[in-house]
């Protein structure tokens, strides 16, 4: 389907500059609940999107000589939290597989660029992952709506058309990591000085 969607874009447009790998669920579960289906389900979607993503569209932006990858991952790749395993894993390898990616990009020329999106709280329809998992299955994972309980409640939270200009912004400016909530690194740059 996404090669499909490749082949559609190009038919359409002639081209293609820009590739957002944007899929994600974000249902929540502790590791000890988890079926292997909990994590297959989990890392299809974040991490295989991307990676499906970037298999169907990187060949598209050699052939142009030039364009940028933006994948989606989270502030859990760099700040994890309890009842949040699975995603956090799948949201660390897309963090790691844009770095990479980002690297061999520039030993290529760099003329192609990769980023990596972090954003904190952003509204949308995450907090209802579930109903997009095949057979109804929920299994170890639960959906919970973070804008109105716990203290992610209590965060500025983001309107995606602010993180689409984040976004566009990045892409002027090159900018390797997209950072939608500075004011919550603190916890990040302590885990580094642990490190």
């Amino acid at each position: 389907e996404v090669q499909a969607l490749a082949d559609s874009t190009v038919a359409a447009f002639g081209h293609v500059d820009i590739v957002c790998n944007n899929a994600g669920v974000g249902s929540m579960g502790r590791i000890a609940n988890l079926s292997l289906a909990d994590w297959k389900w989990m890392l299809e979607v974040n991490l295989w999107g991307v990676i499906h993503g970037i298999h169907a569209f990187l060949p598209l932006l050699k052939a142009n000589g030039s364009g940028h990858i933006i994948n989606t991952a989270s502030m859990a790749a760099v700040d994890p939290h309890p009842n949040m395993g699975a995603y956090t894993a799948s949201k660390m390898a897309v963090l790691g597989l844009t770095e990479s990616l980002a690297l061999e990009c520039a030993e290529e020329g760099g003329t192609i660029k990769a980023s990596v999106l972090m954003p904190g709280p952003v509204t949308s329809n995450i907090k209802e992952s579930l109903r997009h998992r095949p057979g109804g299955e929920n299994a170890g994972f639960f959906d919970v709506d973070a804008s109105k309980d716990g203290f992610l409640s209590t965060l500025r939270w983001m309107d995606p058309l602010d993180v689409g200009d984040l976004i566009v912004k990045a892409i002027g400016t090159d900018q390797r990591y997209i950072i939608t909530h500075p004011e919550l690194w603190q916890p990040i740059g302590e885990r580094f000085d642990a490190i």
